[in-house]
């Protein structure tokens, strides 16, 4: 029978930005160094924070060369953009930027003080407020992002988490449901929304969207980690394994309390079987009484009765 366990590491639901939108070399099986393309990523923002968008920019180019899928330096191009598009002011940028060094939500609203209709403001204040569980104020925000701008899917990825976080699954799958109907290529509203599923029990869902995140993206960790504990529910251990060791290879650091209890769970399986294989010997004999008592089928000898059962 599988044990429960308190701990259950689906995701970090919250602090989200941004959308994987490569699907990348899905044959390509070596681990990526996203410490490398988060020190690259680092430098940039740092460079961004001054004001000196062009350096910001070589560096961020330089991270998603380490690393394809590092959605901060995709995000951060994408603000970047809206400079140069002249969305947004400058400055709006600069405390954006500011905003992952030093005080995020000060930041955040000075550029919303500069710029009170950039979508992308809210929605990343609204992931600070959900990171210190300040979750009203968080939905405030999401809200705005989407009013200002509709077809903003992080907006709707962030509201799901927030949702998902109070434990109301069914608006956080509704939320994740919109922002892939925008972005079909958006790997973390699939993987949210099979955590969403996973919460609910619904274990064919959860790994059904899990199976489409790691199509998106081969390199996602997070979503070979959330179906592994899927098929542990399901009972499946041998997959659940498969994918924690993939998780692993990734360099994602499974939670040694669903180890423990995999393990255990595993060996407990084991156990089972071998308490359940019919001894040779064992059966051999229940075939001769059986037949001096005359329980065999008529006709039916030993050696015959032997063959069927005592295999």
């Amino acid at each position: 029978m599988r044990k429960c366990f308190s701990y259950i590491p689906l995701l970090a639901l919250i602090a989200t930005i941004g959308c994987a939108t490569t699907a990348g070399d899905k044959t390509k099986e070596a681990y990526i160094d996203q410490n490398a393309a988060k020190q690259i990523f680092t430098k940039g923002v740092e460079y961004a924070a001054q004001g000196k968008f062009k350096d910001a920019k070589e560096e961020f180019e330089k991270a998603l060369k380490v690393d394809p899928f590092y959605e901060p330096a995709k995000e951060s191009l994408r603000i970047i953009e809206d400079v140069a598009d002249k969305k947004i002011e400058s400055k709006t940028a600069i405390h954006l930027f500011k905003g992952q060094t030093g005080e995020v939500i000060a930041e955040y609203n000075k550029a919303i003080e500069i710029n009170p209709r950039y979508a992308k403001a809210y929605s990343n204040r609204g992931a600070a407020y959900a990171q210190k569980g300040q979750f009203d104020r968080a939905f405030e925000d999401y809200n705005k992002a989407i009013e200002i701008n509709p077809k903003y899917a992080d907006a709707y990825v962030n509201r799901g988490n927030a949702y998902q976080n109070k434990g109301q699954y069914d608006k956080a799958i509704s939320d994740y449901n919109k922002a892939i109907e925008i972005n079909p290529k958006c790997a973390m509203a699939y993987n949210n929304r099979g955590a969403a599923y996973q919460n609910k029990g619904q274990y064919d869902k959860a790994i059904s969207d899990y199976n489409k995140a790691i199509e998106i993206n081969p390199k996602y960790a997070d979503a070979y980690n959330n179906r592994g504990v899927a098929y542990y529910f399901k009972g499946e251990y041998n997959k659940a394994w498969e994918d924690v060791h993939k998780a692993q290879s990734l360099g994602y650091q499974v939670h040694p309390g669903f180890l423990k209890t995999l393990r255990e769970a595993s060996e407990g399986v084991e156990e089972t079987l071998k308490k359940d294989v019919y001894p040779r010997k064992e059966c051999e004999k229940d075939c001769k009484k059986m037949y001096e008592r005359g329980e065999l089928k008529k006709g039916m000898s030993i050696k015959e009765c032997i063959s069927i059962l005592c295999k």
